[in-house]
């Protein structure tokens, strides 16, 4: 019932975002050069609350610039590259983690493993315990929908618009803060946020030079080393920062091994009223494939079994490895204007390189190159991906007496070449062997994306708070050449936005608030959407019409929030359950879908020893009269089916999170606790047929975590030590959380004797599903000293 109310909530303001809606295909229509100048009127009512505040401009000009004292410099610079983030006065909903929080629950882990605890977070991983290819769906919406950015720099991947964490490694060690807004939130830089984004924010300046070294040990051979160094601030105006990282870590999964480096540098100049700061951060990995998942059959016999290299018949491949670098380097430029404005802009270059490696069977040499023989033979191949990404992103922030007005943008470019070269292969001859750097295929595309938005929070009385949030998005993307599968994959798509968002925020006690907000997203498809679609038949762009209520309480011993969503989606790439041949989900345009559902978060001091805190999510995720389109093996062609109203893939109803946390022993020098907390997610489907031949069964771990820290202030060598113990899945809990099915129908042949992943649905159906078990009882034990 309350699930039913909160749609109709979404379809009683259809009639308003109708109009938001005209006006979003208004401002796409000028931009592509479909209308004639008639319209220019309209354009500029769209656009009157820009103009309303143009007037702050002209007496923030006039405004005598003063000096920023050095204090206020120190965050200055942290300050500045947050324009696109949330702020307690913002009518979005959204979750901060300190640095304390970060560093109490970092273990070498990837990203996602930070996060697992944050609402309506299901956390993966392939290798089955945090280390290698991790991922995360929030609200149910995969990696592709979740915008990342890093100092409010574009993180995501422009054409698969993924965020490879495995790229990124140890990189906890080196955020400050990070806030992740649910829905489309505000507007950011990069690929549109279409179900969350993620703001991570780098360690700041620090005052003090300084000198830490931290280590860890876990199962499954994982050994993690990290030494990070600082100047300090010097002569009141430099400072330089550095940190070296190695993780490896074999995996739960077989072979599912990873050898992480990682390095981080930044310098910081501060003068009059401003700062420059450059970073450079580097992730190398070599990582053994364990994206294809397992069978249904060996998940109770089998489960660490991994068929990546398999082909080659007498032992595993032991190569079959993803091998990728990938570096960024920013500038960033702060100013303090005036007393009531500061801006800045930051210069990015990112360069990625790298492949990855596989053994392939019973392959026709003439199919990859005609420089090759006419045999059918083994085979190693190299896939590569070698691109640059750069460009530059920007802001300007105005406050004065509750007005905060920032207007801000980007403009990124992304050129990158795809190709793959046959390295060796084997004759009939099993006594010779041919080294050839055959070329296959090779494309090239390049995406440049430019944005601008302007947005308003201002004081309506003294209690409530008007947002207004603005944001103009072009898109240009052009790939050519052929893929791996001798396709011409030649694209040439523009893309044009307008991505309006407004809410509310009345506080009536003090700590307490309540807020609202609706707002438009548009995204474009990714690269494989384009090239895994028929020319004459391209995907669509997706809509979304996001509607957020919710109540916050925050005392000194209390902290409690609810929050009511509802995601209505028009073209939604819903994930069909399927998987390319390197892991990555398949989409599929669905017209009519929603999410919708209630957050709770809550934390309590109960005594000076004892918090707890946990938050749980229930939702209905559904796709209005779905039509399924399976492939038919005999025919060739393909069948259709009506299924009614289905579940969203991979879209859980309830997910929960408990944390009990005791603190045994805590005073000036140190302190000694205890945390046990407990994780539930509920049923999913593996495609959007709500078939249940293909779930996810619901799955609970428990966890248990040691923490103790102390300070050494009568030693000249040691200035503190944290040591932490994480025992992970106490119970020995074997679950699974993330697959893949693709189904269809074989009236005269049984694939099952052929294939493991085979399994029947009768009537002539089958599936082929794939499974991803995690770890059983595992532990992390981490150490941490500051010299």
């Amino acid at each position: 019932m309350l699930f039913t109310k909160i749609s109709d909530l979404g379809f009683q303001i259809s009639n308003f975002k109708f109009q938001i809606s005209k006006c979003n295909d208004l401002v796409s229509n000028i931009l592509q050069n479909r209308t004639g100048r008639f319209i220019y009127p309209q354009l500029l009512s769209c656009f009157s609350l820009i103009t309303f505040l143009l007037p702050f401009s002209i007496e923030a000009q006039n405004t005598a610039s003063k000096p920023v004292d050095t204090l206020k410099m120190l965050d200055l610079q942290q300050v500045t590259v947050t324009a696109t983030m949330a702020t307690a006065a913002t009518p979005v909903t959204f979750t901060n983690l300190s640095k304390e929080q970060i560093r109490r629950s970092d273990f070498g882990q990837d990203m996602p493993y930070l996060l697992k605890t944050t609402p309506s977070v299901v956390e993966t991983s392939d290798a089955g315990a945090g280390i290698g290819y991790t991922g995360l769906r929030i609200r149910g919406s995969d990696a592709t929908r979740t915008n990342i950015t890093v100092d409010g720099v574009p993180l995501n991947d422009s054409e698969s618009q993924l965020v490879y964490w495995v790229n990124m490694p140890d990189f906890s060690a080196s955020t400050s803060m990070i806030q992740i807004q649910r829905g489309v939130g505000t507007s950011t830089n990069g690929a549109g946020a279409f179900g969350a984004s993620i703001n991570l924010i780098t360690n700041g300046l620090r005052s003090e030079k300084y000198l830490n070294y931290t280590g860890g040990v876990g199962s499954f051979g994982t050994l993690r080393h990290a030494i990070s160094a600082g100047t300090g601030l010097m002569n009141h105006k430099f400072a330089v920062d550095m940190k070296l990282s190695s993780i490896v870590s074999n995996g739960y999964i077989d072979r599912a091994a990873s050898n992480l480096q990682s390095l981080y540098l930044s310098g910081l100049y501060l003068f009059k009223n401003g700062s420059l700061k450059a970073k450079l951060m580097s992730g190398k990995e070599k990582t053994y494939q364990s994206w294809y998942g397992i069978p249904a059959v060996y998940l109770d016999s089998l489960r660490t079994f991994n068929p990546a290299g398999t082909e080659k018949s007498d032992s595993p491949y032991p190569n079959q490895t993803d091998n990728y670098q990938q570096t960024h380097a920013h500038l960033v430029y702060n100013q303090q204007f005036t007393s009531h404005w500061r801006g800045n802009i930051s210069a990015h270059y990112t360069k990625g390189k790298g492949y990855y490696e596989e053994y392939k069977a019973n392959q026709k040499l003439k199919n990859y190159s005609e420089l090759l023989p006419k045999d059918t033979t083994d085979l190693v191949r190299q896939l590569w991906l070698d691109n640059d990404f750069y460009g530059s992103v920007f802001s300007a922030t105005y406050e004065k007496k509750g007005v905060e007005w920032t207007t801000g943008g980007s403009w990124n470019n992304y050129a990158g070449n795809h190709f793959g070269n046959v390295i060796w292969y084997k004759s009939y001859n099993p006594k010779t062997g041919t080294i050839s750097n055959a070329e296959f295929y090779r494309s090239t595309s390049q995406k440049t994306d430019f944005s601008m938005y302007s947005k308003l929070n201002a004081p309506i009385t003294p209690q409530l708070n008007g947002f207004v949030d603005l944001q103009l998005r072009t898109i240009q993307y052009t790939t050519l050449g052929i893929d791996r599968k001798k396709r011409d994959i030649s694209r040439d798509k523009n893309y044009a936005f307008f991505n309006p968002k407004f809410g509310l925020n009345y506080i009536y006690t003090e700590g307490s608030k309540l807020y609202a907000s609706f707002a438009i997203a548009n995204r474009e498809p990714n690269r494989n959407d384009l090239l895994d679609a028929e020319t004459a038949n391209l995907p669509l762009a997706e809509r979304l019409f996001n509607t957020e209520i919710g109540w916050r309480k925050t005392t000194e011993k209390v902290n409690i929030g609810v929050n009511f969503y509802h995601m209505q989606y028009k073209n939604q790439l819903a994930v069909t359950g399927q998987i390319n041949d390197v892991g990555e989900q398949i989409r599929a345009n669905v017209a009519d879908s929603y999410r919708a559902g209630i957050e709770l978060e809550a934390a309590f001091k109960l005594s000076n020893q004892w918090v707890v805190n946990g938050n749980a999510t229930f939702s209905q995720n559904k796709i209005r009269n779905f039509t399924e389109n399976i492939d038919n093996w005999e025919t060739g062609g393909q069948e259709v089916f009506k299924r009614g109203t289905t579940d969203l893939a991979l879209s859980p109803n309830t997910i929960f999170n408990l944390e009990l946390r005791y603190t045994i022993l805590k005073n000036a020098q140190s302190e000694l606790s205890f945390t046990p907390s407990v994780k539930y997610v509920g049923k999913q489907y593996l495609d959007n047929s709500s078939n249940e031949n293909t779930v996810l069964t619901a799955f609970n771990y428990t966890n248990l975590q040691l923490f103790y820290a102390t300070q050494f202030t009568n030693s000249k060598a040691i200035k503190s030590l944290t040591i932490k113990l994480l025992i992970a899945n106490v119970f020995n809990q074997k679950y699974v959380n993330n697959g893949w099915t693709y189904r269809f129908t074989s009236p005269n042949y049984d694939p099952r004797p052929d294939d493991n992943y085979a399994r029947s649905e009768g009537k002539n159906i089958y599936n082929l599903s794939g499974f991803f078990p995690q770890a059983g009882r595992y532990f992390s034990l981490g150490a941490s000293i500051d010299f």
